[in-house]
This record gives C-alpha cells, sequence and structure tokens, in this order.
C-alpha cells in the first residue's frame, strides 16, 4: 500500500472530504443541527457584506463632507485676513477719536470744577 491509497481510503472515510458532501453516514440529529448552524453562519455573512457596505457609503460621505469643510475653513480665513486688513485702519481712526473725546471729558471736567467753585464762591459772597 503506497501513501496515495492510504491517503484516500482516509479522505474517502470523512464525511466532508472526498468528492463531496457525504452526509448519508451522519446521524440525522447532528445533520439537523448542521443545517441550523449553516443558515446562521449564511445569515451573519449576509450582515457582514451589509455592513461591510454601509462603512464604505459612511466613509464615503464623510470624505465629502471633509472636503467641503476644508474649503469653508480656507475661506473663512481669507475673510479674516480681509477684516484684519480693513479693522486695522477702523482701530486707529476709532484710538484718534477716542483721545481726542478724553481729552473733551478731561476739558469738562475741569469747566465743571471751575463753575463749582464759582457757585461756591457766589453763595459765601449771598451769605455776607
Amino acid at each position: 500500500m503506497g501513501l496515495g491509497e492510504i491517503t484516500g481510503k482516509v479522505i474517502e472515510s470523512i464525511p466532508f472530504g472526498g468528492d463531496g458532501l457525504n452526509l448519508t453516514s451522519l446521524p440525522p440529529e447532528i445533520i439537523s443541527r448542521v443545517a441550523g448552524l449553516i443558515t446562521i453562519l449564511k445569515a451573519a455573512g449576509i450582515i457582514f457584506i451589509a455592513y461591510m457596505v454601509f462603512l464604505i457609503l459612511r466613509w464615503f460621505f464623510i470624505f465629502r463632507r471633509y472636503k467641503i469643510t476644508k474649503k469653508m475653513d480656507k475661506k473663512i480665513n481669507e475673510i479674516d485676513k480681509k477684516l484684519d486688513i480693513l479693522l486695522r485702519d477702523k482701530k486707529l481712526r476709532f484710538n484718534k477719536e477716542k483721545t481726542e473725546k478724553e481729552l473733551s471729558v478731561r476739558e469738562i471736567e475741569k469747566k465743571t470744577k471751575e463753575i463749582k467753585k464759582k457757585i461756591k464762591k457766589e453763595k459765601k459772597k449771598r451769605k455776607k
């Protein structure tokens, strides 16, 4: 007996080996359990394939959203730079006006103090 004859006999004795699936040598209880297991595995395979399709579609939409967000970010940065340039001039003008207003407020405070002093002097003169 050669090695090929021994492996051939071993493979023929295995129910799932040889030419095909030999279910006639298995008891019916095992066959029913295996059939249920095969059905469950088929369903799991279909669910896995559907999940993979879902992940691919989700990746596609996330990638599109990322590209749109990237464009918006670039545009916002451009607008921000332009606003900085425009507001720089506006701030200079505002600061000039502010210093002028502060000067005028100081002058008003001085004048009010002077007026209060004059009022006090007048009141003193009337009391005498």
